[in-house]
């Protein structure tokens, strides 16, 4: 029987893929960047790991999580990145001298690597780190101090890649050879999947001694009760990773860039706690739920298909008939044309080709029982 969805958790990825989109733009200060950089992706993980508890996933059996694991996050890989390079191919067609078959090959290379083109990077690692994480959640659990030896593993997980990532971190001279470049793109996929296990630990057990033990408090008319303390404990968590973030600099799963390892985790702990946190106490929003849900989508599209460059440019174009505010009105316009562009796409994917994202085509399925009943 399938759990509820928690839809707090939803909330959270939604605010996370707001930060995702917020960090690639390039309008944003230093110290922006580095309060949104140090919790942002954590975030997804944590997260994957609270909802891995919540559902119970390490009491099915390996066949099964591969293949679900598989179906919900390798199959948007593969055709995010076809997408990817049809797009880049047109573009170079489109636009001569932007990209090169040079760029085509490179691209061609991150996706057979499982590196990952561009954002698809998360994928790779999210898969890898699920099946590590569930693969030894169960052999640990034949154990008596199996849940120790797991929070262990986390822990060595988190200093192997924060010792390791000098060696790898975004322009490491592995382009001599492709032999060479292989194997250094095999090394990276495997740190950040290392990355994501101690994320998924932290998020796991977070929610197995707190979140999943703390029900939400009802009145005797029956309406929900705020916890007061948790809101205070959310403000204070993103308080701390404010104070951490600029201590730390933009810090960079994605190029193995942490800084300061102990400042990266306690940075990353503290603003997905904080955001979820505030997500569980403030009340649904259908905004925030909407976002989360299509998170994956808003994350696979919002760079690679131009939906923030063909933002952007529409905000400088609009900026030029607007005389007050101009800066003010800039990030709304780009807020808006990016929203109306992803619930598009979003609304596409979903009815039309929802296969890309791992999901069977219902509609396809209506007609051919409408055909059969007629």
């Amino acid at each position: 029987m399938e759990k509820k969805r928690l839809e707090y958790m939803d909330m959270a990825k939604g605010i996370g893929i707001i930060l995702v989109v917020i960090a690639h733009s390039t309008f944003t200060s230093e110290a922006v960047q580095a309060f949104i950089t140090a919790f942002h992706m954590p975030l997804f993980f944590v997260v994957s790991g609270m909802l891995l508890c919540h559902a119970g996933e390490e009491k099915k059996s390996m066949k099964t999580i591969v293949k679900r694991k598989a179906k919900s996050v390798l199959v948007p890989y593969v055709t995010f990145s076809i997408a990817y390079v049809i797009i880049d191919i047109a573009s170079m067609y489109l636009k001569p001298g932007r990209l090169t078959w040079v760029d085509i090959q490179r691209s061609g290379i991150e996706f057979a690597t499982l590196y990952g083109i561009s954002v698809l990077w998360f994928m790779t690692a999210l898969f890898f780190g699920e099946v590590m994480f569930l693969g030894w959640k169960k052999k640990c659990t034949e154990w008596k101090y199996g849940d120790m030896v797991m929070m262990l593993s986390g822990m060595i997980a988190a200093v192997i890649i924060t010792v390791g990532s000098p060696l790898f971190q975004t322009y490491y001279p592995l382009y001599r050879s492709m032999p060479i470049l292989w194997t250094g793109y095999y090394i990276i996929v495997f740190f950040r999947s290392l990355g994501a296990f101690s994320f998924l630990v932290i998020g796991y057990y977070s929610y197995r001694y707190y979140f999943g033990k703390q029900p939400e408090k009802k009145s005797g008319t029956g309406i929900r009760q705020i916890r007061w303390e948790e809101i205070a404990a959310g403000i204070l968590c993103l308080i701390l990773v404010l104070s951490i973030s600029q201590k730390n600099g933009v810090v960079d799963l994605h190029f193995l860039v942490f800084a300061n390892p102990f400042f990266y985790y306690m940075g990353a702990i503290a603003g997905t706690f904080g955001v979820v946190l505030l997500c569980r106490q403030i009340g649904r929003s259908r905004a925030l739920h909407y976002l989360g849900v299509n998170s994956l989508i808003i994350m696979a599209t919002h760079l690679d298909f131009q939906v923030l460059i063909t933002a952007v440019d529409y905000a400088n174009w609009m900026n030029q008939y607007i005389t007050r505010a101009k800066v003010y009105m800039l990030y709304l316009n780009i807020a808006l044309m990016m929203t109306l562009i992803e619930v598009v796409i979003i609304y596409v994917i979903n009815h039309w080709f929802p296969f890309m994202i791992g999901k069977h085509w219902k509609k396809g399925f209506k007609i051919v029982k409408k055909r059969n009943s007629s």
